[in-house]
Order: structure tokens, then C-alpha cells, then sequence
């Protein structure tokens, strides 16, 4: 689990002053308050209209570009007011020449850029919807990490809020008894260190879960860190006989990473289609409409119609070493994309067997914190009975105290082993948590 060490270690440390605190909250609520408030998860929401607006100007391209000019002139020598249109025939000259009228522009065929510049904007609006996506899940993940840390923190704190008055009434039991001359003083003192010790543990809980509500509240976009968690959090996966290869099969076809980086490759197969339209000639219908005016009030309207073809004949290689590049992007993404199909089969198979280890330590907790209360029942009847001491009536309650946590931190270590498998295989979701009360003992 030591890639859930910063995670940790960020509630530890995270100050505990800040704001002020609400209700209590749920996971679903948890993760609902951060999908919808979250500045990361809306920045990539802004992305993807961007994306989209993008795509909306590649296909202007397709479209003819139409232009209103206007302008007054002034020349120092009298000109002609405009052109010739018949011999014998000449226009007034003037030296204040006004004119306004429109021009236009149609591609008819400009090497297959245009297709090329849509097919891409659609690529790069999918790989945004795909980022998007994959950062929920980061998000997801990190606030499930958070919120079920946090519990496992508070379900500790309350256990040794139980501790602690347990200790308090050994303490008490331990002093009549040093009165009534059946224990010695230094039975007292070890009851009163292991008080001491317990509430030592109790403010470092109780920063610890202060500091958790205050990083979740961080998560979550909101002002106010709750007071406390409901119940206990739990995860569900899709299918309990599901194998190994299944789940690799289930990243490789739905991970939204993966999905992203085929999208990339799809992208870069554009840009080098673009590229090569460069190389292309191209063909442009152009037109204008003007009026003419004369600074004395004569005017004139004159229009023209033409084809426009240009060929690119030579560049010093420009043009084909843009192609080249393009090539070259497309192996970079597809040798990426199989870097990330790599990663994500190892992801899938570490969380595979972390929850398997995590199943079976959770199995080994409950089964020692069920045999830590029975000594600790069997020693309490033996200190009362004069048949034990102080010290093994302790050291039974430490042990106990520590199945406890164990089995806390057992459950905390599969849910998140659960957790990363869903998120490897790119099914994680609010769907995939729910809240359950607490078992007994925790």
C-alpha cells in the first residue's frame, strides 16, 4: 500500500484550522458535491466546450468567406475614377476616388485540409470528453481514499474514546485496591501510563480526523469541512468470479486513458493528412462587387468572377519535413499508447492481488480481534478472581485495542485495493460505493 503513502500522509499533516464545519456527510454525498464543485473537473468541463467551439471554426473553413471593404482615397494628381470598359469611352479623373463593395472567397479544393482539420477537431473534442472522464475517476478515487482514511481515523478515535474510559475505571478499581493493600504501587503506576499513553494516541486521532475533514472538504470544493463520516464505506465490483485476464480485458477496452491515447493516434493520422494537403495545389473561386464615386458625384459598380489556383512548386522542404513530423508524432502516440496498455496491465494485476491479500488480512483481523476479546474476558475474570496480574490484565486490553485497529485498517486496505482495481479498469464511479453500519468491534 505504499502508493497510498502521500494520501496518508497529506491528512496527517494538513492544518486543521480553516473553516467552519457542517453537517455530516455520506460518500455519495461526498462525491457529489466534488464532480460538481471540483475546479479540476470543471477547468476540463471548459476544455471540452473549447474543443467544440474548435470544431465549429474547422468547419467554417468549408464555407465561403464573404468581406465588406469601403475606403475613401485621396491622390495627389488627378486619376482615373475607374477602369476603362470601352475605347473612346474614358471615366471622369478625380482626386477623392470613394469605394464599397464586397468580396469573396470559396475553397473548391484545397488538398484535403479542410476534411482533415473536421476529422480532427472531432478527435481532439473525443479526447477531451476522455480526459474528462479519466479525471472523474482520479477525482472519484481520491475523495473514496480520503473519505474511507478519514473513517478508519474516526472509527479508531471512537474505539479508543471506549478505551480510555475503560482505563479510567481499571485506574479507579486499581486505587481501591492499592488502598485495600491487595496490589502494589507499581500496579497503579502501569495503569496510569497506559492512561497516559491512550490519550496521547486520542489528540493525535483527533488531529488526524480534524485534518482529514479539512482535506476533504478541499476535495469536495467546499468552504466547510463536515463534522464527521456516516457509517462505514464499502465497494462494490461488478463480479466476484471475474479473473485476471477479464479485468485486463476490461482496461484495455474501456479505460478512458487508453481510449484517450487510440484517440490521439487517430489525431496525429489527421495532422498528417494536413500536412500533405500543404504539398497539394489548390483551387479558390474569388469575386467582387464595388461602387466607384468620384469626388464631383459620378459612380460606377463593377464586378469580377475568376478561379484562383495555386501549386506549391518548392519550399526548401518545408512542406515535406511537416510531413515527416506528423509521421513521426503518430509512432510517438502509438509507441505511448503502448506504454500506457502496459501500465494498466500492471495496475490491473497488483490491485487483482491486493484485494485478494486484502480479502484474506481482513479474514485474519476479524479472527484476532474475536480471540483478543476472549483473552481479554478471561483475564478480566482472573484479575477479579486474584489469579493474574495487572500487567497480563493490560496486556490483554493492548491487544485487544490493537485487533481492533487492525481490523479497521484491514477493511480501510481492501476497500481502497478494491477501489484501484475498478479504477484500473476504468469502471470506477459514485455507483461503485456505498455506506454500511459498522460492524461490531470496529
Amino acid at each position: 500500500m505504499k502508493r497510498f503513502g502521500s494520501l496518508v500522509t497529506a491528512i496527517v499533516l494538513w492544518g486543521a484550522a480553516g473553516a467552519a464545519l457542517a453537517e455530516t456527510v455520506s460518500i455519495q454525498q461526498a462525491l457529489e458535491q466534488a464532480l460538481l464543485n471540483n475546479p479540476g473537473i470543471e477547468r476540463q468541463r471548459r476544455q471540452l466546450q473549447s474543443e467544440r467551439l474548435a470544431k465549429s471554426v474547422a468547419q467554417a473553413g468549408h464555407y465561403p468567406e464573404l468581406e465588406l471593404q469601403a475606403g475613401v482615397t485621396r491622390y495627389s494628381e488627378p486619376t482615373l475614377a475607374w477602369p476603362i470598359h470601352e475605347a473612346g469611352s474614358f471615366p471622369p479623373f478625380a482626386e477623392d476616388i470613394a469605394s464599397i463593395g464586397l468580396n469573396l472567397r470559396l475553397p473548391l479544393y484545397v488538398g484535403g485540409k479542410l476534411v482533415a482539420a473536421v476529422n480532427l477537431a472531432e478527435k481532439q473534442i473525443l479526447a477531451a470528453r476522455l480526459r474528462l472522464e479519466a479525471s472523474r475517476q482520479e477525482l472519484i478515487f481520491n475523495v473514496a481514499s480520503a473519505y474511507g482514511k478519514t473513517l478508519q481515523l474516526q472509527q479508531q478515535r471512537d474505539a479508543m474514546q471506549h478505551r480510555i474510559r475503560g482505563l479510567e475505571s481499571q485506574y479507579a478499581d486499581t486505587q481501591e485496591r492499592l488502598r485495600s493493600g491487595r496490589v502494589a504501587q507499581i500496579d497503579l503506576a502501569r495503569v496510569k501510563t497506559r492512561l497516559s499513553e491512550a490519550r496521547y494516541e486520542m489528540a493525535a486521532l483527533e488531529q488526524g480526523v480534524g485534518n482529514g475533514l479539512q482535506l476533504l472538504a478541499m476535495l469536495t470544493g467546499e468552504s466547510e469541512a463536515p463534522t464527521q463520516l456516516v457509517a462505514r464505506m464499502e465497494v462494490t465490483l461488478p463480479a466476484a468470479n471475474t479473473t485476471l485476464a477479464q479485468w485486463s480485458d476490461q482496461a484495455l477496452a474501456n479505460h478512458p486513458s487508453l481510449q484517450r491515447a487510440r484517440s490521439g493516434i487517430d489525431a496525429a493520422g489527421e495532422r498528417i493528412e494536413m500536412a500533405r494537403g500543404e504539398r497539394r495545389p489548390q483551387l479558390h473561386l474569388i469575386g467582387n462587387g464595388r461602387h466607384l464615386e468620384s469626388g464631383d458625384g459620378e459612380g460606377q459598380d463593377e464586378w469580377q468572377v475568376g478561379l484562383q489556383l495555386s501549386v506549391p512548386l518548392y519550399d526548401g522542404a518545408a512542406r515535406r519535413d511537416r510531413v515527416s513530423q506528423a509521421v513521426i508524432a503518430r509512432e510517438v502516440a502509438q509507441l505511448e499508447m503502448q506504454e500506457l496498455a502496459d501500465s494498466l496491465r500492471y495496475q490491473v494485476r497488483e490491485a487483482h492481488a491486493d484485494v485478494a491479500t486484502g480479502e484474506l488480512q481482513l479474514r485474519v483481523a476479524e479472527q484476532g480481534l474475536r480471540e483478543a476479546e476472549e483473552v481479554l474476558r478471561i483475564e478480566t475474570l482472573r484479575y477479579k478472581t486474584g489469579t493474574s496480574t495487572i500487567t497480563e490484565l493490560l496486556g490483554a486490553e493492548a491487544d485487544l485495542w490493537s485487533a481492533r485497529a487492525k481490523r479497521v485498517q484491514a477493511h480501510y486496505d481492501l476497500t481502497l485495493s478494491k477501489s484501484s482495481l475498478l479504477k484500473a479498469a476504468g469502471l470506477l464511479g459514485p455507483e461503485s460505493f456505498s455506506a454500511a453500519v459498522p460492524r461490531q468491534g470496529e
